[in-house]
């Protein structure tokens, strides 16, 4: 009898969410060694997405979601960001604005500087356009930066004039050793945040300090947002957690023991309210932004780590 003839494996269609397309796969909590299993938290109602707690550290993640191919595409996707604006940015006008992103910048490099010290020799892993790296220069720190998305990192070489290139950090092999890494609004969005901060760990000098913000899993209105959803009391199907290109929720378990699992220790934990990022700490929002800071229940959270 004839062997029946085999076809080739069915090429894996891409999902749609939005502007952006991939393919998805299956995956467990990054954090853990052996990860229970996990809790379902919401179903999304388009592709089969599920948000899980890891019962192990307390890791929000979602599973499936896009393979590293797919997600390395979203961030050339002018769908991203607006790029059109750098076509006529200046620093001045940026600083004039006092806008978030600029008043942001500043809280950010201070935070760096008061480990550091003035001169401190500073790597921005997932730089994007540069902004910090600009302003943390401008404060008196020594900055680069280093981004995956080319178009990203040509802006902030070409408009901002800030030393980035585009490069993983699993290629970036400088001669000299950084007194810190920052990793701002980056651990969400990466394949494997374990693997990226053992690399950090070996950019950093001993003693050296790590700082990364991240989407907080214990910030008040995420967990307003979560269970709203869980309730059914909301249409907007869990999009605060930022699926497809936010991939984590954080908290302080979950970044302790992934900072661990790197060899680095958490020092310090803060969070800043929307009013302090805002520019508003006149009394008496002063209180109730170091309420928050002190709390940590902003939507964003802040770890520094020591090698």
């Amino acid at each position: 009898m004839e062997p029946i003839p085999q076809g080739k494996p069915a090429e894996k269609q891409p999902v749609f969410f939005g502007k952006f397309s991939g393919n998805l796969e299956e995956v467990v909590c990054p954090i853990c060694q052996a990860p229970p299993p996990p809790v379902v938290l919401y179903n999304k109602k388009e592709g089969g997405i599920k948000f899980l707690s890891c019962p192990g550290c307390s890791l929000h993640y979602a599973s499936p979601r896009f393979d590293e191919p797919s997600l390395l595409q979203i961030y050339e996707n002018e769908s991203f960001t607006d790029f059109s604006r750098y076509q006529t940015w200046s620093y001045q006008q940026w600083a004039q604005s006092r806008n978030r992103s600029f008043i942001v910048s500043q809280l950010k490099s201070r935070l760096v500087l008061s480990y550091t010290g003035a001169g401190g020799k500073v790597l921005d892993v997932g730089c994007a356009t540069g902004e910090f790296c600009l302003e943390a220069s401008k404060q008196g720190l020594a900055c680069e930066g280093i981004d995956i998305s080319k178009k990203m990192s040509d802006i902030a070489r070409q408009t901002l004039g800030v030393p980035a290139n585009c490069l993983d950090i699993a290629d970036f092999n400088p001669p000299y050793l950084f007194d810190a890494l920052v990793l701002w609004d980056v651990l969400e969005h990466v394949y494997d945040p374990t693997l990226i901060l053992k690399h950090c760990h070996r950019l950093l000098k001993k003693g050296g300090h790590l700082f990364a913000q991240v989407p907080n899993v214990d910030g008040i209105s995420n967990r307003f947002k979560d269970l709203r959803c869980r309730l059914g009391l909301s249409h907007k199907d869990y999009a605060h957690f930022g699926f497809p290109y936010h991939l984590y929720f954080f908290g302080k378990e979950s970044l302790g023991k992934l900072l661990a699992k790197a060899d680095l220790q958490a020092v310090h934990f803060e969070s800043w309210s929307h009013n302090y990022k805002n520019g508003k700490d006149a009394f008496p929002l002063k209180q109730i932004n170091r309420l928050v800071n002190k709390a940590c229940i902003s939507d964003y959270i802040i770890v520094v780590g020591q090698k």
